[in-house]
């Protein structure tokens, strides 16, 4: 370890010739990296309680330590920390040149080890995270410069002490840890592409591009919020997933703010889509070909529009109209209590055979309704929706709708039903209304037994409305008729 103290010297070892530690005068001691060479000490933390001074050179070294200041006194000069894997808790500053005005700092975070700064830096230079993590607790700042973090690395921010805003880009494809009570806000044009993990307060997106790279966002404790710069306009995401709140209630503007996920992974959503009160609208769009699983209750009144993928709802959508365009899917066992219009598919269920919930449905032409069957007899053994006020069929005979009929095997994997009877007769409920079934025509819907693994010869399916509600028979082949004689046949007599 290579320290430098207040009216002390600091001692380098006699291989690193690179750098010289100036004479020390009063109360303070300077380590000036001069010199022929850059200063790599990366094998040693160094405390430094004094001054370091990157005079015309850089200084790579292991974990940073004490409570002194680092300053670039002749161009732009780079501190890279963490080296060799080392970590370091650094409390004092670290900031451009001290005496000439364009001479920045910039500061590179490498190793797997952490590396915390508790002060308030004010260099420009811009911040780069490699790899370890760079930890930025309470009081401390390092958004004077851009910053990027690349996987593997992280940057941790804390606001435990207060609200924290970088209004200074973000870049990279690593990951932004947010914790802390307070918020931390985005204002500046991002690249960032990495995911934000947050455990605790705000985030908030404040900026028209604070989002421009669609990061990924996990709310693990933490709440996210759209500021007024997205009133009318959308903030895109690849990801979102985890419990915490998203909402608008950031800023006073009122209008609507859209969230747009637009993932091509699986991912579970748990946590609540809320408006922000006083006219701050959200709204939700889904694209990308992943699903989205929505298991939280949400009461945003804004529009849903899943156009590419899966949304999968297992919560509640207590107030959204929903709608889903034709190369998307609205599926899951949850509540949309609003209206749905479906121009794709629909699926109840999740993973296998279950109920969807919602409002009233409006089926077009050549949409979808996926339908399962796990068991025949059963109740709960095949799909159903359960519409709470009419269901309309706005498709044609020449372009009708879609119900395509898939069998399930006991694991939900497509394949033969168990427990299938193809003699005996069914009645499956597809869909129960409250308020009846307008502009019903049977020359309107296409049936799709592609899928329907069971052998079915000379049997028929049929779909009619029965009381408020859509039923599928089963109608088995009719039973073989006994032979027919046409004359008389004469008996013998016996002899």
């Amino acid at each position: 370890m290579i320290a430098a103290h207040p009216a002390g010297c600091g001692v380098l070892p006699r291989t690193t010739p690179r750098a010289q530690l100036a004479s020390a005068s009063g109360t303070t001691s300077t380590l000036e990296v001069s010199g022929a060479n850059d200063l790599d000490i990366g094998g040693s933390d160094v405390t430094l309680n004094g001054r370091m001074d990157l005079w015309n050179h850089n200084a790579t070294i292991g974990g940073l330590n004490g409570s002194g200041m680092v300053f670039a006194n002749n161009g732009l000069r780079t501190l890279t920390l963490g080296a060799n894997n080392h970590s370091g808790s650094f409390s004092g500053l670290i900031q451009n040149s001290s005496w000439a005005t364009g001479v920045k700092l910039a500061l590179v975070k490498t190793g797997a080890g952490s590396q915390t700064l508790w002060g308030t830096n004010t260099f420009t230079g811009g911040t780069t995270v490699s790899n370890g993590t760079l930890v930025i607790p309470g009081g401390g700042t390092i958004f004077s410069g851009p910053v990027a973090v690349y996987s593997p690395g992280m940057l941790s921010v804390d606001t435990s002490s207060g609200h924290k805003t970088a209004a200074v880009p973000l870049g990279g494809d690593g990951q932004i840890r947010k914790t802390g009570v307070n918020n931390f806000v985005l204002q500046a044009s991002n690249s960032f592409s990495g995911a934000f993990l947050v455990n605790g307060g705000y985030l908030v997106f404040d900026g028209l591009d604070t989002a421009a790279g669609q990061p990924k966002l996990n709310l693990s404790g933490g709440s996210a919020a759209l500021g007024v710069a997205f009133v009318n306009n959308a903030c895109t995401l690849s990801s979102l997933s985890g419990n915490g709140a998203f909402n608008v209630a950031y800023g006073a503007d009122t209008g609507t703010r859209t969230l747009v996920v637009n993932q091509n992974e699986d991912t579970l959503y748990s946590g609540p889509l809320n408006d922000g009160g006083a006219g701050r609208i959200l709204a939700l769009r889904k694209s990308g070909s992943g699903r989205l699983t929505l298991a939280g209750a949400s009461s945003f009144t804004g529009p849903t529009e899943v156009t590419g993928g899966a949304l999968q709802l297992n919560g509640l959508l207590n107030a959204s109209p929903v709608t889903v365009n034709a190369l998307a899917r609205l599926e899951g066992a949850g509540n949309a209590a609003g209206p749905v219009t479906l121009h794709g598919a629909i699926s109840p269920g999740a993973d296998g055979p279950g109920t969807l919930t919602t409002g009233s449905q409006t089926w077009h032409s050549l949409a979808r309704y996926q339908w399962e069957l796990r068991d025949p007899a059963s109740a709960g053994g095949w799909d159903s929706l359960l519409i709470n006020g009419t269901l309309t069929i706005a498709a044609t005979p020449a372009n009708p709708f879609i119900l395509r009929l898939l069998t399930l095997d006991q694991t939900n994997a497509p394949g033969p039903v168990a427990g299938f009877n193809s003699l005996a007769s069914y009645r499956w409920t597809l869909a129960a209304t409250t308020g009846g079934i307008v502009n019903y025509d049977p020359a309107a819907f296409l049936l799709d037994t592609s899928a329907f693994s069971n052998d079915f010869s000379g049997g028929s399916f049929l779909l009619t409305v029965s009381s408020n509600a859509l039923v599928l028979d089963y109608v088995p082949p009719a039973p073989p008729q006994p032979p027919q004689f046409t004359g008389y046949a004469s008996l013998g007599e016996g002899g």
